[in-house]
């Protein structure tokens, strides 16, 4: 048992988006929640100081929600800290359960899913779970995680399914009040992949625990999310924490990267010039933002000297090319 008796916390991270947060809590009034009387939870609200009147819109469900046995917190920051730092002060100071799974406000949950999901993590007892994700008008985007629920001790293994599909309400982890993880986060605070890096850091650490996977879809993201809206280039950031947490736990990342079929490529040129030939390409029904696609096109003005440095990059380079006088043509 837990010393605070709270088997999970749910952290809901939210700015400006009142509407969404009281869709989610709405969630939690489902009277399913019952099945799972066996076992105690805290939902957290952390308001990373929107000025929005989120507290005037959620205050009433959180009364039905307390008058239901749910322990609910309000938590409103003084100062933006901004996505990841805002979770990461809900994970390590926020939090009493022995799990945080990670909310954001304008994530659905699926209750029906979600309580036989915390069944599995209660009885598995992994450091970190990852479940079922999508997002997409019709779920085309989401993550694979196989068809067997199991948990998987083999590291490499554990990290190539943690980068695969890095969405922060996949993730859900054990509380490690043991182990100091602010220097840790300092390291990768703005990267948008702070989570992976701790995750990746902790399982190195508990070389004793395991990665649970539920392949069931327990979690989906609004609609808005079939839009790339954010450049490629960021995966060449979630590159350097994977490789840092690696590192930082003495363990080699030269022998782990071979395993790691699902890291993507640290050279940020040609992750831009791959991000830009898949907006114009005729086979990927998204696209990016008129603001993305102009800050990639930035990049590469200030940059295509460049590109002719190595043979990689030429053939991207070509292929965007193609792409680009294609899709015009198709247009016209």
């Amino acid at each position: 048992m837990h010393p605070s008796g709270i088997f999970l916390t749910f952290l809901i991270l939210t700015y400006r988006r009142p509407e969404k947060v009281v869709r989610l809590l709405n969630l939690f009034l489902d009277e399913r929640w019952h099945q799972l009387a066996h076992l105690k939870f805290e939902i957290v609200v952390a308001d990373d100081h929107g000025e929005d009147g989120t507290w005037e819109a959620i205050s009433p469900l959180i009364d039905r929600l307390a008058e239901q046995g749910w322990l609910v917190r309000y938590v409103y920051r003084e100062s933006n800290l901004r996505g990841d730092r805002n979770m990461y002060y809900g994970y390590t100071r926020d939090s009493s359960g022995k799990y945080v799974w990670f909310l954001c406000d304008d994530d659905v949950i699926d209750v029906g899913q979600a309580i036989a999901y915390l069944e599995a993590v209660n009885q598995t007892n992994p450091l970190i779970s990852i479940c079922g994700f999508s997002q997409g008008s019709h779920n085309q985007y989401g993550n694979s995680l196989g068809s067997e629920v199991r948990l998987v001790r083999d590291f490499p293994e554990a990290v190539d399914y943690m980068i695969q599909f890095p969405k922060t309400t996949a993730f859900l982890l054990r509380r490690c009040p043991e182990i100091d993880l602010d220097n840790v986060f300092e390291r990768w605070d703005r990267t948008l992949f702070s989570w992976v890096g701790i995750s990746i850091y902790l399982l190195a650490r508990k070389k004793d625990a395991g990665l649970l996977l539920y392949p069931s879809i327990v979690a989906k993201a609004d609609d808005d999310y079939s839009v790339l809206r954010f450049s490629y280039r960021n995966f060449n950031k979630l590159y350097g924490v994977a490789k840092d947490s690696i590192e930082l736990s003495d363990m080699s990342f030269d022998v782990i990267k071979p395993h790691l079929c699902n890291l993507a490529m640290d050279d940020e040129i040609s992750l831009c010039l791959n991000g830009l030939k898949a907006h114009y390409s005729w086979r990927t029904p998204t696209k990016y933002t008129p603001e993305v696609l102009k800050e990639e096109w930035n990049y590469m003005k200030h940059n295509w000297p460049a590109v002719m440095c190595t043979r990689y990059r030429m053939i991207a380079s070509l292929k965007l090319a193609i792409y680009f006088i294609g899709s015009h043509a198709i247009n016209c």
